[in-house]
Formats: C-alpha cells, structure tokens, sequence
C-alpha cells in the first residue's frame, strides 16, 4: 500500500486577508491582488435598469396569435423591424404560447440589429409568456459542434473593429490610464476594445509558470488580450477610462486601442423560452446534443439586461458574447439537462445574479474566451454541474455566493 499523509484544511475567519490588502492598496495607490470588481453590470448599478415607456410593437399586430399550432417568426421579426425602422421600443408579447423555428420555418435566427430594442412578455411563469422553438437549429459547419445559431440574437450590423491608435507607455493593471500616439480618432464616452495578441508576452502572464507542449494555440498565437474600456477623459495623449485595466499593459508587446462596434439599452425581460429538447445529453456527442436548442444570445451589447425570464428544455440557455455592463437576474433555468447555462465569452463587466438552474446543464456558470470582470452572484446551480474557466483566456472573473457544483 502507498502511504499518504493527511492534511487538515482550516477556513480562515473574520475578513479575508486578499480584502484587507485590496483595501490597504486602494487607500496606498498600490497594486491588489484582487481585481475590482465593483465594474460589473448595468451602468455597473450606477443607475437602475429603466422601465422601458417607449413606444410598443404588439406582436399580434403583426400577425402572431398566441396558442395555435402556426408558426410566429415572421410576424415576430417583421415587429423588432418596425421597432428598429422607429429607432427603438418595447417588442411585446401578450400571454399565451408562440412558436418560432417550426415546419414551414427556415432555420432562420430572429435578429435585433438596433438598440432601445426591448423584448418584453407578459410573465414568465405560468399564465404568462411562451415563446417555443420547435425544431432545433442545425449547424453552421457540420464539423464543428458549437455552430448551431442561437434562436434570437442581438448583435449589430457591423463587428468589424478598425484599429484608432498604438499603446505607447506600459501601465499597470487595475489603474485607469493610457498613453497612446495618435488621439485624433478617439472620444470621451467612446466605448473601444484593447487589443493585444502576443508570444512574447507568454512569460509576462504566466511566470514563473512555462506553457504545456498540448497547448498549441497559446503557444502558436501568445496571449490574447481583448479588454473593453469606455474613455471618460482624453489630455493630449493620455486617456482615463472608466473602467481599471485587468491586465497590465507591457507596451513592448503591441498593444492597440481598436473600435469596439456594440449595441446600447437593449433588454429582455417576462419571458419564458422553450426549446424541445427532450433527449438524454451526451457532452460533445453532435451538433443538436451541443447546441441544437440554443435560444438567447447578446453579442456586443453595453449597458443591457436580461431579467424575469426563464429558459426551459434547451441545450444552451444564454451566451453573452463580447457583452459589457450588463445585468442577468431572476432568471430560471429548468427542464431537461443540457450543454450550458448562462455563459460568457468576452466582453467586460457581465453580472449574473439571483438566479438558479434546476435543469443542471453540463456547463454551469461559465466564462470563456477572454471575458474579463464577470461576476456570478447568489446563483444556484446542482452538485453535479462543473464551474467553467473554459477555454481562449479569460481571467479576472468571480463567482461570489454560488451554491452547489464540481
């Protein structure tokens, strides 16, 4: 037998000593070790979310009638246009179930291009709001699992980032200053991306820690930094921006201030959506068991929310993708187990609160792909779901009060 030696965990009371120092450094202008996280959420709850009084796009007026067996979609996207073509209101949704993605639709994903789009039912709980994907999306590329399009998406139409100016000084992270060349296509309240893809910047991240030879993309493609920052002051050529870096900033490895293209004051909220999927799941089996009912994105959206909304019998409930300041709360998860929950890839700053999965998908709370300042707070999940740091670097993101998981 192989003899093991035991060790005893012993919890540390009275105030965390990380808090202590994070205090310590904030009064002293030194670094943390914590990050702030206080930047999360909508208007990062400087303001409370708005109830929306605009002008209302009923959706039965554009022919969806709630509890038939026909399909709703086109009337659904023909009132998100009307809203967009009158530069923003409330989609509504009367009681009743309707449904979208059925026989005589095209796999078509319902789009919001514009913001002070809101999308808003009648309650998500009994008695209120259904809307129902009948059948599941199919993939994008058959070859890759996760490409099944999300059933409605907020993004806007142009996610093409132009490069506005080179970072010239290094700073370090958790303060809020930079000195870039060239200011001359930058603007206080501009919401901008910092950008940095870099090999050599490898040993600055992880020292005194070395790659693994398995980890072929970071060692082929470095570090991936992709921050999003609005600025609150330009003087000559140094910016302040609202929100404190996460990651130092080493100029030697070409950091870059580009656009960052993104909807504004979009929402969903008293609405419960269905997919179908009624099957056993099995992790990575095909596209439909990975993605095949997925039904909520928001990608490139600030200062937006979700909230009294549910999510049943999907296989990925929600996705923010290079989101930022936005708030996720009183959301229910439920139904049959699937791929993910609520996730984030990107983007800065997504707070997720409040909220519970009973259907115990495979992924719990999640980030991914460089999301940075993602907080999950007082979330419910089941013991045998796993907590993700997934996968393409994302760092400095916290789960707080969240209950059960791997």
């Amino acid at each position: 037998q192989t003899r093991q030696s035991a060790t005893s965990y012993i919890p540390q009371t009275g105030t965390a000593r990380t808090y202590k120092q994070f205090l310590t450094a904030s009064e002293n202008n030194t670094e943390p070790i914590l990050p702030d996280f206080s930047y999360s959420g909508y208007h990062y709850f400087a303001s409370p979310i708005p109830n929306v009084t605009g002008r209302i796009f009923d959706v039965t007026a554009y022919g969806a009638v709630a509890n038939d067996t026909l399909s709703d979609q086109i009337a659904i996207q023909r009132a998100i246009d009307e809203a967009e073509r009158n530069n923003g209101g409330v989609v509504f949704f009367p009681a009743g179930e309707f449904l979208v993605n059925t026989n005589t639709d095209h796999n078509e994903t319902i789009t919001i291009r514009s913001s002070n789009i809101v999308l808003r039912g009648s309650g998500s709980r009994a008695g209120g709001t259904i809307i129902r994907q009948v059948n599941y999306m199919p993939p994008t590329d058959p070859e890759k699992l996760w490409t099944s399009p999300y059933m409605f998406k907020f993004q806007p139409l142009n996610t093409s980032d132009k490069t506005l100016a080179k970072i010239t000084q290094d700073a370090q992270r958790e303060t809020f200053y930079l000195t870039v060349d060239d200011v001359s296509k930058l603007s206080v309240g501009q919401w901008i991306t910092l950008y940095m893809n870099s090999v050599s910047a490898i040993s600055d991240f992880l020292a005194p820690y070395q790659t693994e030879t398995t980890w072929t993309t970071m060692r082929t493609n470095g570090i991936q930094v992709r921050e999003k920052h609005s600025i609150a002051e330009i003087d000559g050529n140094r910016i302040r921006l609202n929100q404190p870096l996460h990651a130092s900033v080493n100029a030697l490895h070409s950091w870059t201030v580009r656009e960052y293209q993104h909807l504004e004051e979009v929402g969903v909220e008293d609405i419960s959506f269905h997919g179908s999927w009624i099957e056993e799941f099995i992790h990575h089996k095909d596209p439909i068991h990975d993605g095949g009912w997925s039904l909520l994105e928001l990608n490139r959206c600030v200062n937006s929310w979700i909230r009294r909304s549910s999510f049943v019998n999907c296989n990925r409930a929600v996705h923010m993708g290079s989101s930022s300041a936005v708030s996720v709360y009183h959301v229910t998860q439920a139904g049959n187990k699937g791929h993910s929950s609520i996730a984030c890839s990107g983007g800065y700053g997504v707070w997720i609160g409040l909220s519970e999965d009973l259907a115990a998908h495979h992924h719990g709370p999640g980030t991914s792909s460089r999301a940075v300042g993602t907080v999950y707070w007082r979330y419910d999940m089941q013991n045998n779901q796993r907590v993700d740091a997934h996968g393409a670097q994302p760092y400095a993101n916290l789960l707080d009060r969240v209950n059960g998981g791997i």
